[in-house]
């Protein structure tokens, strides 16, 4: 059930709401000053339960139940959203969707994919939760957090390194065994009945191009923005370009603005 605990915050005063769902081991301060370019939105910022400022209430959790717990605040705030969920917050938007179409009024997958670990990025998950149980968590995310980016020399990295290793051992460890567990999507994506879009680093590690493409067209018409010299994170590596893909889709603007 819907414990109401999570810390949001809101900004801007104008235009359609957007809610920007962080990934893992982030918090919502990962769209900050990014967030601060949609000046035509009213944007809204939260933290998962077990990041930045929510508590983490439970010792094992699901996107379906992640996704409940974000649905309360909406629901409760009498929101209708366009939701931008940057990689597990993607997959948390994608069970929003499923449980609860008609409460978004828009979908967009931020360098995210709607399919299921394969059995090689399971078996990863495995070694990635027993290397945080032997090493912990700071030395995890100092491996992991490069690998994102595509643009290894700004100051982002660093920046999200230290974001990273002040994620609790406990919920770093129930995510990996979430994002592990999750089911396909795919059909959701391409069911959801609002506009749908997909933003794209050609140069993201963690989820390839290639796969995404026939996600594209699909009916209704899904947009998928593919972004040059951009990794895992856009909103560092490409933040204008970004800022204006993501305000268009809310505005229903034209596809071609960047």
């Amino acid at each position: 059930m819907p414990d109401s605990q999570l810390h949001f915050e809101l900004h801007g005063h104008t235009g359609p709401h957007v809610l920007l769902i962080h990934g893992f081991c982030e918090t919502s301060a990962v769209w900050h000053p990014w967030a601060e370019l949609l000046t035509n939105c009213r944007i809204i910022t939260i933290d998962l339960p077990g990041f930045g400022r929510s508590p983490l209430p439970v010792a094992q959790v699901s996107m379906e139940w992640v996704a409940e717990q974000v649905l309360d605040v909406v629901h409760k705030n009498q929101w209708k959203p366009v939701v931008v969920g940057h990689s597990l917050g993607g997959y948390v938007a994608l069970a929003m969707a499923e449980r609860a179409p008609d409460s978004l009024n828009g979908l967009m997958l931020f360098h995210s994919t709607p399919f299921p670990d394969s059995d090689e990025r399971k078996a990863n998950r495995d070694k990635a939760m027993a290397f945080v149980g032997e090493h912990g968590v700071e030395a995890f995310t100092r491996g992991l957090i490069p690998n994102l980016f595509f643009k290894k020399a700004l100051p982002a990295v660093e920046q999200a390194k230290e974001m990273a290793a002040a994620t609790a051992p406990a919920t770093v460890l129930a995510y990996l065994a979430g994002m592990r567990n999750r089911a396909d999507r795919s059909a959701i994506f391409k069911a959801f009945p609002q506009k749908k879009a997909i933003l794209a680093g050609k140069n993201d590690s963690v989820v390839p191009m290639e796969s995404l493409r026939p996600l594209a067209g699909v009916h209704p018409k899904a947009e998928l923005f593919e972004l040059e010299n951009v990794g895992h994170m856009g909103m560092f590596e490409a933040p204008e370009i970004t800022a204006r893909i993501v305000e268009a889709f809310a505005h229903n603007s034209p596809a071609s603005v960047f």
